[in-house]
């Protein structure tokens, strides 16, 4: 249960809201209409990637991480 509270958004767009997710294996977030929610399975230079490729220009996101975000990753 704690690795699924250590990445909460994450976890409930691959299970519970899996069919809300928009994204891949490397990024996801929730349609625009319900929110900024987004997450990804780690920092990686392909998340950070991955999640940049679904953001629509100009438009934010929030990230529950455990490490201070860091998209310079890699």
């Amino acid at each position: 249960m704690k690795d699924l509270l250590a990445n909460p958004i994450w976890h409930s767009l691959l299970t519970r809201h899996s069919d809300l997710a928009l994204g891949n294996h490397f990024a996801k977030r929730y349609p625009e209409a319900i929110g900024p929610l987004s997450g990804m399975p780690e920092q990686s230079m392909e998340c950070w990637e991955a999640l940049k490729a679904i953001l629509p220009s100009g438009d934010h996101c929030v990230l529950f991480l455990e490490e201070p975000a860091d998209p310079d990753v890699g």
